[in-house]
């Protein structure tokens, strides 16, 4: 967890008091075996601990943009275009406390 990274901040307004969850990555030979949802839901737990309500998550490669759309849904902002033509990047804003990681209305 950390401060929003230039990507998030240079483009959408962000809040102080609201961190990035930030390069979590599985190894290709543990992938799909849950290791990243147990970190996932560790560190949203973490944040609740520490008494956030909302955090930022951000993707640029499609295999995590992907992965991140199954788990959260659609992005809160997607830059078009950003690392060039057809080629986006996904931010979203998420509350911690709802269990599949949408941020609530």
């Amino acid at each position: 967890m950390t401060k929003p990274n230039r990507v998030i901040s240079e483009n959408i307004r962000t809040e102080s008091d609201v961190f990035e969850i930030s390069s979590v990555y599985v190894h290709p030979d543990y992938q799909r075996q849950g290791i990243g949802q147990y970190l996932y839901q560790h560190i949203k737990t973490e944040l609740i601990r520490m008494g956030k309500v909302k955090y930022y998550l951000d993707a640029g490669f499609s295999s995590s943009q992907q992965y991140w759309v199954q788990q959260l849904g659609n992005p809160s902002f997607r830059l078009k275009d950003y690392w060039g033509e057809g080629e986006d990047h996904f931010i979203w804003i998420r509350s911690v406390q709802d269990g599949n990681g949408n941020e609530k209305s």
